[in-house]
C-alpha cells in the first residue's frame, strides 16, 4: 500500500489585501481567478485575528507563536531575536521543504535563513531597516546578488527592467513597472 502523501502547507499572507476584494468572502468587484481557484482548493479562515496591525509585530507572532511583547518585535524595523525560533525551526517534521517569498520585516535576509531551505524576498538587503555589514556580506555570499540587490531586483534586471533611482539609491520597482510585466515573466 502506497504511503499517503502528506498535503502542502502554504501560507499566504498578502501585504495590504482586503477581504471584499476575494470571492472567498464574497467580494465581487475584483476578478481574481487565480486567487479564487487557490482558495477553492484550500482552508480558507473565516475568523482570523492578528495580534498586532503593524507588520513586524504581528510577522513576529504568526512565526513564533508569541505575543510581540515577549519576543520583542513591538514595532516596525525591530530584528526577531534569534532565540525565538520560527516556524519551519519549530517544525518537528523534517520531510517538508520550507520556503519564504516575500517581504520578511523581521531583521536579516539571507539565504537559508531562519530554518528555510529557499528564500526569495522581495527586498533589497541594502534598503532594509535592520541590515548590518554582516548580514549584507552573509547575503552577498550565499547568492550572486548584484551589490545591494535582492531577488526581485535582480529578476527585474534579469528581465533588462531597470528599477527606479532615487536620490542616487536604487529604488524597488515602482508598481507601473510590475504592473507591466508579462504573466508569463513574473515571479
Amino acid at each position: 500500500m502506497a504511503a499517503k502523501r502528506k498535503p502542502n502547507l502554504i501560507l499566504f499572507l498578502p501585504d495590504q489585501q482586503r477581504a471584499d476584494t476575494l470571492a472567498c468572502y464574497g467580494g465581487v468587484k475584483v476578478h481574481a481567478p487565480n486567487l479564487n481557484k487557490l482558495a477553492s482548493e484550500s482552508v480558507v479562515f473565516e475568523r482570523a485575528y492578528v495580534t498586532h496591525p503593524v507588520c513586524t509585530p504581528s510577522r513576529s507572532s504568526l512565526m513564533t507563536g508569541t505575543w510581540p511583547h515577549i519576543n520583542g518585535c513591538t514595532r516596525n524595523s525591530v530584528p526577531l531575536d534569534r532565540r525565538f525560533r520560527v516556524f519551519p525551526e519549530l517544525m518537528e517534521d523534517r520531510d517538508y521543504q520550507t520556503a519564504y517569498m516575500g517581504k520578511w520585516h523581521l531583521g536579516e535576509e539571507g539565504h537559508g535563513g531562519r530554518g528555510f531551505h529557499e528564500w526569495i524576498s522581495t527586498e533589497d538587503p541594502a534598503r532594509s531597516a535592520t541590515a548590518t555589514p554582516a548580514s549584507l556580506r552573509e547575503a552577498a555570499a550565499g547568492r550572486a546578488l548584484q551589490a545591494g540587490h535582492g531577488d526581485y531586483t535582480n529578476f527585474l534586471i534579469s528581465m533588462g527592467i531597470t528599477p527606479d533611482k532615487q536620490n542616487g539609491h536604487q529604488q524597488p520597482a515602482p508598481r507601473s513597472i510590475a504592473a507591466k510585466i508579462s504573466g508569463e515573466t513574473r515571479l
